[in-house]
């Protein structure tokens, strides 16, 4: 899996990155200076979906998935739009991960 290329996702939203079983490697995170907001990655397509990973961030971050978490439907990404205004995602479909070279 290592010599895949991963795919990056730029957002400032609530957005259905995949909707297809997905690795993420990577999340950065960009917010206001002493805003605390949360962003959370489902597997799914909604805000009703299950939570895989969550965070609450002051000035944002950088998350390092090894191993990668794994979303069975798809990649959602909620976060608090009054305080998070950026993010970047590394994610790999798992089909590419998996397949033959």
């Amino acid at each position: 899996m290592e010599t895949k290329p991963v795919q990056t996702y730029v957002g400032s939203e609530d957005k259905a990155v995949t909707d297809e079983p997905t690795l993420v490697y990577w999340l950065i995170v960009g917010g206001d200076v002493g805003e605390r907001g949360y962003v959370y990655l489902r597997d799914g397509f909604s805000t009703s979906d299950e939570i895989r990973f969550q965070t609450y961030s002051y000035n944002g971050g950088s998350y390092h998935f090894n191993p990668p978490i794994r979303f069975t439907h798809g990649v959602y990404i909620d976060i608090d739009t009054a305080a998070i205004k950026l993010y970047t995602i590394g994610y790999l479909f798992e089909r590419i991960a998996l397949a033959k070279e």
